[in-house]
């Protein structure tokens, strides 16, 4: 007699390989959507994914672990992403602002007494003393008046803090009314302080500081290097700029 055959048992866990499965498929597709919508992705978040991984392929459920990686990664994109609008805006009022002034300068033929340049605080206005100032004195000259009520014209409409800085050359100064040159410089830079305070701009968005010779920008070892040195900077801050 013929033995019946015993019908096959589906039991012994053979479909708990999909389950696996489903969770890494699962997790691979979510986390190429996330690397396509963060533009950048640190070190940290990067080993949280692979460790999410790790875990699918050890046998752990991957939706919880990949839910709570999933929300780290969108907070922390938004996060980014808010940084970097800032900083945007912050390049943005700075580029505005240097470009007014370099209008200014060109549009009035002043490249022979004045500069723009960039500063890790915002956007300096460099003058020659020459055009401000007699030797040895902080009494500004009526011919630079023009000079400065053009300069004005652009921070009078702007509220950022304006940081007025007087600069000397190394050479000592002898003369009853100052001592060194540092306070020649602190006594310069008050004297164009005062004169945009006279012209309404509020005193609380001046200061100045007297640099003395401390901060050149050429070596002080010819006539003409020191006259380059001896300078006053107008410095527009910029919120942000360089931090």
């Amino acid at each position: 007699m013929a033995r019946r055959k015993r019908p096959r048992s589906d039991s012994g866990g053979g479909s708990e390989w999909l389950n696996t499965y489903a969770d890494m498929v699962t997790l691979l597709l979510t986390f190429f959507i996330l690397m396509f919508s963060m533009s950048t992705m640190d070190a940290k978040k990067f080993e949280a994914l692979a460790n999410a991984f790790k875990s699918v392929l050890a046998g752990e459920s991957g939706s919880t672990i990949f839910e709570n990686t999933l929300s780290e990664g969108l907070e922390n994109t938004t996060g980014a992403q808010a940084e970097i609008s800032m900083e945007q805006g912050h390049n943005s009022e700075y580029e505005e602002i240097y470009s007014a002034v370099e209008e200014l300068i060109d549009e009035n033929n002043l490249q022979e007494v004045a500069q723009v340049k960039e500063d890790n605080r915002g956007v300096i206005i460099e003058l020659k003393d020459k055009i401000l100032f007699d030797s040895g004195k902080a009494e500004i000259k009526e011919i630079s008046i023009p000079v400065l009520d053009k300069i004005y014209e652009v921070i009078a409409k702007l509220p950022n803090t304006i940081e007025i800085q007087g600069h000397t050359d190394n050479v000592p100064i002898s003369n009853s009314s100052y001592k060194d040159n540092f306070s020649l410089s602190g006594a310069r830079a008050y004297a164009v302080l005062d004169y945009y305070r006279s012209k309404g701009i509020p005193g609380d968005r001046l200061n100045y500081r007297g640099m003395g010779e401390f901060s050149p920008i050429a070596p002080n070892d010819t006539d003409e290097n020191r006259s380059m040195n001896r300078r006053v900077n107008i410095l527009i801050e910029v919120s942000g700029k360089g931090n």
